[in-house]
């Protein structure tokens, strides 16, 4: 009885199927005008999709990076680190996290990391998301540091969990870091990005002793050796090392009856001229106090300041990196590029190879159709009965097809 109702069932479709396709052969424009229509309802729907590396997780993890400003102290990087533990310690008490790690002065002393361990799914109510948005608005208002939850990715992608990250590349630091800061104020004031912030702002410190080497030359003084009197001065030199036991001691030449601790200090170095007079150091330089960045990155073997920015719910990777684009081609000038970083840099290589296998898939069935068709149609016309015969009939075959003769070998036509 099985067996009859699937051979009825089996019957009926294939009756369905020869149906359908006379109807199509009959009329290929409608088929065609069919499939463009199917095509572009299509591709419209695709466009509507949000596109995303990995979609939306719920690992059970909040992570914290805490950054202080340059040359904090680790006493001040801890206290801010407390203050923040503070804001996420009610998480613990309410049930919805279990515990709480952090460390303090791990690379620097002005870096913080703090990891929030959350409950099992069964027992709190809320999702990650809405948890680490509530962390980032908390974490915002804390004064004296920066610092933002991140919620990393299952394929462990370096500087994921940061939301849209990309950098600006270009030819002078200076010029990249003022075109990013004014990038960086231009999507702030537009609001779709989120918070943003840079990576690296010029916050560290910097002092610059500026010679005169015309004026050293008048006066004969060699400045070959400044660099190192200088160093020593400032912060001493290594000049050897020693051994006490098994211990190794460095021995360092330090200034210790008139230390160089301001850049007003420069007047007590005195330099001896080529005459043998003693001429204060003020003489022949100059200081400059200016802050730099921390840290001069490259991209793409580029000079590059990084950006990163927290996009809000509902606005997706690709959708912001294809709207930054046009929106920074209108804020920065002429000879910038934008370089993608973390998870819209995969995201770019993984759609262009996507298309790619597309393509090939598209063409090898369209090969394999042709060939499956006019296969068909060889099937279908009568065996020549002689070797002459089969010679004229292989003329008006459009393919390469192997067929047996009368004699064991084959023969290729």
């Amino acid at each position: 009885r099985f067996t009859k109702d699937v051979r009825w069932f089996g019957g009926r479709l294939a009756g369905f199927y020869a149906v359908t396709v006379r109807a199509c052969l009959n009329f290929p424009l409608l088929v065609v005008v069919a499939s463009l229509i199917f095509c572009g309802a299509a591709y419209l729907t695709f466009k509507t999709l949000p596109q995303e590396l990995t979609p939306a997780e719920d690992r059970g993890q909040v992570v914290l990076r805490i950054t202080a400003p340059q040359s904090a102290s680790l006493d001040y990087t801890a206290a801010q680190m407390r203050r923040i533990e503070s804001i996420v310690l009610p998480y613990v008490e309410s049930g919805e996290a279990t515990n709480i790690f952090a460390t303090t002065g791990r690379g620097s002393a002005n870096s913080g990391f703090m990891v929030m361990t959350l409950a099992d799914w069964a027992v709190r109510t809320r999702s990650q998301q809405e948890i680490v948005a509530e962390v980032n608005a908390a974490v915002r208002n804390v004064p004296g540091v920066r610092a933002f939850a991140i919620q990393p990715n299952s394929l462990g992608i370096r500087g994921g969990g940061q939301g849209l990250r990309f950098a600006i590349a270009g030819q002078n630091y200076d010029e990249l870091g003022n075109a990013a800061a004014k990038l960086k104020s231009a999507m702030d004031t537009d609001g779709r990005w989120g918070r943003t912030q840079l990576a690296s702002e010029a916050a560290q410190p910097q002092v610059s002793v500026l010679i005169d080497r015309a004026r050293a030359s008048d006066l004969g003084i060699d400045i070959d050796g400044l660099a190192t009197a200088m160093q020593s001065l400032l912060d001493g030199r290594e000049i050897a090392r020693t051994y006490i036991e098994d211990k190794q001691i460095p021995v360092r030449i330090v200034a210790t009856s008139n230390p160089i601790n301001d850049p007003g200090d420069l007047r007590n170095v005195f330099l001896k001229a080529k005459d043998g007079r003693i001429v204060p150091m003020s003489s022949v330089a100059t200081t400059e106090e200016r802050p730099i960045a921390p840290t001069l990155d490259r991209e793409n073997r580029s000079r590059a300041v990084s950006l990163s920015a927290e996009l809000p719910e509902g606005y997706s990777l690709a959708e912001a990196w294809a709207d930054i684009q046009p929106f920074a081609n209108t804020v920065l000038p002429d000879g910038m590029r934008l370089v993608p970083l973390a998870e819209a840099a995969t995201l770019e290589e993984t759609s262009g190879g996507l298309a790619i296998v597309f393509g090939f898939a598209i063409v090898i069935i369209t090969g394999r159709s042709r060939i499956s068709a006019a296969c068909s149609i060889a099937a279908r016309r009568p065996m020549p009965s002689s070797r002459s015969s089969l010679a004229n009939s292989t003329t008006r075959m459009p393919f390469l097809a192997m067929m047996p003769t009368s004699s064991t070998r084959p023969i290729w036509l």
